[in-house]
This record gives structure tokens, sequence and C-alpha cells, in this order.
């Protein structure tokens, strides 16, 4: 794993420059990668390196949120080619993914911050906000009030701060907690090494009284009930304390030092916490499909290269006046002028999917049946014209070859298990007549006509 730059670096070091050069490879090597597993991207991968490349070198230059913009029709690979970019620059272990339709949650923005803030306070981590245009606060041309959690969000963007509140409801919970152990602290229960030592049935009466499970383990009951241990463990010690480990800090404690440990992490968790995302590298992901429409129905027939054509044109004040019907002015103005632009598929770049997506299913298949699987190109020509839907982006087109590929491939063992052979070699392929099959058993070869998974053609092998 590459760490990042400290915010506060020391002195150039021999080393220090070794790993400079080192994740400057990295970004190079990543954009390699993904030209190769990305098509039709390449400018639009050159201009996000390009972008995020100052972040990933020397985040401690950054005083605000560096913020990327991603901008494209449904389905072009967006969220795909950020995750495969993080996987790359090995920084999954500080990013944070938030979909912004779920903005309403409770701590839908909440619980990320507080993990920001006990982890990467004032250091370098990414927030990937996808499904952007969830997060509209312009409808019609009438503004409506975002939610609290989004509005932290733009906060965050504005400043590179934003305030976190703990959860009310866990927050009433631990206080629940703390009247019920100083409850039974009153009504006489000792505990020694974490378990009720004196007062076994007043601690029972107690914990039945106020809704709480006992746990009885060697004879012996544990004072922090498991519900609260869990409720501790996730909720106010952030996930990083194993149930053996909380058992073993609680195991260290008497009664009224159990109580003590709850009522101070309650107090802990009551007050604002500040945290700073200065060094934060966001990036926003979303839909714009009407950038692509000029005002007019978005038709799933739409010719692949009209709308190639039509992004052609686009320029970045067309994506601030899209902006600008979506959300208020200021919003736009913390969005930053660093936007990107996914272009739709056009055809060349459908056929490199359907052509790489074939390849890959079939050398798959061929693991699991033991037979090498070949995808002709009239086969690949057909998925690409037959299902595309370039409105729908890529999902149709993927969805097709699954569906195609192996129950063409299904067809042709089924044919060889009633004619007593085991092919070894198999090409799946169309031609006029419909789809065809030549299989291979040792030097016999016979071809096969088969049916068409899509029901175009009937013609029975």
């Amino acid at each position: 794993m590459i760490a990042l730059p400290s915010t506060t670096p020391p002195a150039s070091t021999a080393h220090e420059q070794e790993d400079q050069r080192h994740r400057l490879n990295r970004l190079d090597e990543t954009g390699d990668e993904l030209r190769r597993t990305h098509f039709g991207l390449d400018a639009t991968i050159d201009r996000i390196l390009e972008s995020i490349g100052p972040w990933y070198l020397f985040p401690a230059a950054q005083e605000r949120p560096r913020v990327l913009c991603l901008w494209g029709m449904t389905g072009t690979g967006k969220s795909s080619l950020i995750r495969r970019l993080i996987e790359a620059l090995d920084i999954a272990d500080r990013t944070f993914w938030l979909d912004a339709g779920q903005n309403t949650m409770r701590d839908w923005f909440n619980d990320p911050l507080m993990r920001i803030g006990t982890h990467f306070n004032g250091e370098p981590f990414v927030l990937v906000m996808d499904e952007f245009q969830h997060a509209r606060t312009v409808v019609d041309g009438f503004e409506k009030q975002e939610s609290g959690p989004l509005r932290a969000f733009w906060e965050l963007l504005d400043s590179g701060r934003c305030n976190v509140w703990p959860g009310i409801e866990h927050l009433s919970d631990l206080r629940e907690l703390c009247i019920v152990l100083k409850d039974a602290i009153d009504h006489g229960v000792e505990v020694r090494d974490g378990r009720v030592v004196k007062g076994k049935a007043a601690f029972t009466k107690v914990m039945n009284g106020h809704g709480q499970e006992v746990e009885e383990q060697d004879g012996r009951r544990w004072f922090v009930p498991p519900n609260a241990r869990y409720i501790l463990r996730h909720q106010f010690m952030d996930g990083e304390r194993s149930e053996v480990e909380l058992r073993a800090i609680l195991t260290a404690l008497d009664g009224p030092e159990t109580l003590a440990l709850v009522e101070r992490i309650l107090v802990e968790r009551s007050a604002m916490r500040t945290v700073d995302g200065s060094k934060a590298l966001v990036i926003v992901l979303g839909n714009l499909d009407e950038l692509y429409v000029m005002g007019k129905e978005l038709l799933p027939e739409l010719d692949p290269d009209v709308l190639v054509h039509r992004h052609q044109r686009l320029s970045r004040s067309g994506v601030h006046d899209a902006l600008a019907r979506m959300f208020r002015i200021e919003q736009v103005g913390r969005l930053g002028a660093d936007h990107a632009l996914f272009p739709p598929m056009g055809r060349t770049t459908i056929r490199q999917l359907v052509r790489a997506q074939a390849d890959e299913l079939a050398d798959r298949l061929r693991t699991r049946t033991g037979t090498i699987v070949e995808v002709g190109g009239g086969l690949v020509e057909r998925i690409a014209s037959g299902a595309a839907a370039p409105v729908l982006g890529a999902r149709p087109l993927i969805a097709a070859v699954h569906r195609m590929v192996p129950a063409l491939l299904s067809q042709v063992l089924q044919h060889g298990a009633r004619t007593g052979r085991r092919f070894d070699h198999i090409r799946l392929d169309q031609d006029n007549a419909g789809c065809t099959a030549l299989a291979s058993e040792g030097n016999d070869r016979i071809a096969i006509e088969l049916r068409d998974p899509a029901g175009h053609n009937t013609t029975p092998y």
C-alpha cells in the first residue's frame, strides 16, 4: 500500500523522493490500465488523472477540498471507472462512497463524517458522492430545501470543515444504559471483573424492569448486557473494538468504574465535533442526460453516433447551464470549475465493449467446461447492433452478452450429449441464416445451426 504524503512533511529525504517517484509511476500505470479496460474514454481518463494528480502527490498543499465533478449519461461507466481508479491507486482504505439518492436518511452523511473525524481529521481522504442528480435543490425552476446531511456536505465543499452531531437515537440508548447501571448499583449490586458478584436477584429485577437482557457465562452475569455492548462497540467506539477487546476492557472494571466509563463516552459523544476535510479529494458523479436531448425526448433507439456528435458540441458553459437548472447558483459555484464529461458510447465503443465482454465470458466458460470457447465477429456484431440502446448505457449490452453466449453454448453442449460427442473447441457465431456453431472433437468438425435465444431465429439445429 502506498502511504499518502504527510500533511506536515519533514525535509525531503532520499526515501521520500523515491516514494514520490513511485507514486508518479503509479499514476502512469493506472492511466494505462484504465485506458485498456474502459473504451472510448482516453481523453476523459487523462483529464481525471490530471485533476487528482496534485491531491495524490502533495495533498499538504491544499487548504480546501479538491473537487472533481464527472457528468454524463446513464450507464457510461462513471462509477465503474472511479472504483477501478481507487483500487489501482490503492486508496480504498481512505475512501468513503455515498449515494446521494439516500441523502434523507438519518446517518447518511453523519456516520462517514464521524469515521473521518476519528481517522482522517486534517488528513487526506477521498469522498465519492455518486448519483448526485438526486441532490438537486432546483426543480422546474423552483428552489427546494435540501436535507440536513446535504447542507453539511455543501458546508464541507465551501470551507473544508463541517460540524458533526452524534445521532440522537444512539445517544438515547447510551443515556438509558447509564440509568440502568446506576439503578443496579443503587440496589446494592456489586461488580468485579465486569461481572455481578453480589445482588444477582436485584440485578435481574432491574434488568427486566428496563427491558434489558441478562447474559450469564460460567455462572456469572455480565454487568453490561449484550445489546448494550453492541451499541458501545459500533456506535461509540467506531466499530474499532471487537467483542473480545470490549469484554477485556469491561473485565478490568467494577460497577462504579463501568458506570464512569459509559458516562465519559456519553459526554464525549454528546459534544459537537468539527471535521477538518481540507485535505480531501471530493469526486462528484452525476447523470446529466438532458445535455444530450436538446429539448427533445431521449429515445432508446437514438443513433449512438448522434449522441457522440452532440457530446462533441458541448462546452463547459453547457454544463454550468444544466447545473444551474438543478442547483442554486452558490452551490454551482461550490462545485468548482473542474468538470469532466463522460462521452456517450458510439458504434466503435459499443463493439469494443461487446467484444471485451464476450472474450472475458468465453474465458470463464472454458474454465468451467474444459472446452475452448470462441465468439465470432458475426455474433459480436449481432449483439452490438441488436442490444444497443445508447441512452441506457453499457448495462443492456453486458446483459445481452451474458444472456446469449451461455445460452448458445448450452445448446451446443446438449447437442454433443445427445450425439455422444465431447467437443474440445466451440466457435459461436452468426451469419445470414442465424446463430451457428462450429464444434470440434479432435480432427472432426461439425457445423450446428442454433436457436436464437432472443427468439428471432427459430431454425432448429
